[in-house]
This record gives C-alpha cells, structure tokens and sequence, in this order.
C-alpha cells in the first residue's frame, strides 16, 4: 500500500444569522437555504469556521451558525482508494467537549468547477451522508484527525474528489436546539494555509503486492533483498498469485 497527502485546494465557510421574537433553531437557521456570510480562505488566516451561537436579550433573540467547507482534488491518484484521514489544523483552544463531525458536501459546484465560496452554498450538504464518526473534543495547536468511512472512500474512487462539509455535531448535524436562556457560544478556530500547519487528507491505496513477497521487499537487508523472482525481473512482473502491481 502507498500514502500520498493530498492539501485542500478549496477552503472556506458560510454563516447564516437571524434575529426576532419569535426565533426558532430548525426553521430559521440550520435548514435555511442562503447563508449570511461566505468566505473563500485562499490566504493564511485563522477564523472560527465552525460555530454555533445563541441567545435573548431585550429585543428577541439571536442565533447563528457556520459551516466550514472543504474540497480535496485527488485525480493524481490512480490507485485504489482504501482508506482516507481527514487532517484539519485547530489554531488555538481546545477542550471543547461538543462533537464535529464530516458530511458529504455539493459545495465548489459540486466537483471543484467553481471555486469561490458563496452565501447559496451554506445549505450545500447532506446531513443523511455522514462521511465519518464524530469527533468528541477539539485539539487546538494540532491537528484534528477523522478517518472517513467507506461512503467517503466510494465517493473518492468514483468521482476523482472528496468534498466534504465540516459542521457541529449536536446542533447542526443532529439538529438540537443550542439553548437560548443560558446563551449557547463554541466555535472551533481552524488555521487555513499556513504552509506548517495545512489541512489536508492522507490517502491510502491498494498497491498490489507493493513490491514485497513473502514480507520481503527488494531493498531489504544486506544481500537480503531480491531483483528477481523464477529469474524474471522485478520490473517485469504483472501479478503474483493474480494480484497486479
């Protein structure tokens, strides 16, 4: 099996906010259609992508809620796919005991083609398709690993792309109401492009027989490697025991 890192080619969020009287959760800001703020992070910067807010006050209440949207291009892989890990950087923080979780997005027009970030992508997910567990906690100054589930990996060796949409788990993607009356307020501060620290996935594929037979591979060992098997060299063997290269 190899491991080829792949880094975000598109990254960004989408806030939607909403205020009144009569304010409810589902209706006027988890299921809107239009977000209030879209941003594409195409330069080094750290912001809450992901947050949930709520509260009253004298004149109503306040809510709001961002959802943090990133594509991954991995059409230099030509290999099976097997297994994903979804790598993304907390800047700061830590601690929080509420879960984030990845779902399949349609962000980016889908496939990559558009690539600017806009206020009609916020509902551009699918909360039936979760693409992994949830995490319970966020890291801040390290990274935030999630191992995609096998969707994920089918949607990867299908289309050339993952695209996925990082959200809250309990009052997004679960649709609980944050409370109101005590105030709700966790964001999870992720760092985008900074050239240490770049959200990324690590892609595994299926090798074949990876260049080892019986657990022994060409450059092992003094003298204990091979450049032959039943005198025909390496380089010009297909398959062995009909696994292909």
């Amino acid at each position: 099996m190899g491991v080829t890192t792949v880094n975000a080619s598109y990254q960004g969020a989408v806030s939607k906010f909403a205020s009144g009287q009569l304010l409810t959760w589902s209706t006027d800001v988890r299921n809107q259609t239009v977000g209030s703020i879209a941003t594409t992070y195409n330069t080094s910067t750290t912001a809450n992508a992901i947050s949930v807010a709520a509260s009253t006050g004298l004149r109503g209440a306040s809510a709001s809620l961002a959802r943090c949207f990133l594509f991954f291009d991995l059409s230099s892989i030509t290999e099976t796919i097997t297994d994903i890990t979804l790598k993304v950087y907390g800047a700061s923080g830590g601690g929080n005991l509420n879960d984030t979780i990845p779902v399949e997005s349609t962000a980016w027009g889908g496939d990559g083609t558009s690539t600017s970030m806009t206020t009609a992508m916020y509902n551009d997910l699918d909360f039936s398709t979760a693409y992994g567990l949830a995490k319970t906690a966020w890291t801040g100054g390290g990274y935030n690993d999630y191992v995609l589930n096998s969707t994920a990996v089918s949607d990867a060796n299908t289309n050339g792309y993952i695209n996925i949409a990082l959200i809250d788990e309990d009052a997004d993607y679960s649709n609980n109401s944050p409370t109101f009356n005590p105030s709700t307020s966790r964001s999870y501060s992720i760092e985008f492009n900074s050239l240490l620290n770049l959200n990324k996935v690590e892609v595994t594929t299926a090798s074949g027989f990876n260049d080892k037979i019986l657990d022994r591979s060409p450059a092992e060992g003094a003298g204990g490697g091979f450049i032959r098997v039943n005198d025909v060299v390496l380089g010009a063997i297909g398959k062995v025991n009909d696994v292909g290269e």
